[in-house]
């Protein structure tokens, strides 16, 4: 007897994220030991005006193909967000599981109805990037991408 299709809430993972206090270093034990490369590197600021829901802030970020998903290493340099948090509560490792979807507002609309709310979101050009509560989501952090004019990237 075959079960019922269930229906998804959030896509499949399109990204996995670590959060380091080095990303140089962190990308160089990657690439070395994994050869998990080439990393694109960018240095990103987030305004107050480009904030939803969070604080300004400064990251330097990198991200590499990793299969059919893809890598991010994230090392928070300025500012209080969810990668900062993390890095001073649990460390370094891994951060969050990104999903794309169509619309971030309709997500966490759906998401808001069973008790799920945004602790960061933001726009920078047109990407989107919203976090989930890791305390309604079992301590984990999903991030809702959304990329305004443009598809996601297809990996695999």
């Amino acid at each position: 007897m075959s079960q019922p299709e269930r229906e998804f809430i959030l896509p499949s993972a399109s990204q996995i994220c670590l959060v380091c206090k080095d990303l140089d270093k962190t990308l160089q034990t990657l690439s070395n030991v994994l050869e998990i490369k080439p990393w694109r590197t960018y240095d990103v600021v987030w305004s107050k005006d480009e904030m939803q829901v969070g604080n300004p802030q400064t990251i330097k970020a990198a991200f590499a193909d990793f299969g059919a998903i893809e890598m991010e290493v994230v090392q928070p340099i300025k500012g209080d967000s969810v990668w900062a948090r993390q890095l001073e509560a649990k460390g370094e490792g891994v951060h969050h599981i990104a999903v794309d979807v169509q619309s971030i507002e309709q997500t966490a609309a759906r998401l808001a109805e069973r008790g799920v709310g945004i602790v960061q979101w933001g726009w920078k050009g047109p990407l989107g990037h919203a976090f989930l509560d890791p305390e309604k989501t079992g301590g984990v952090y999903f991030e809702l991408l959304q990329r305004r004019g443009r598809l996601a990237p297809k990996r695999g």
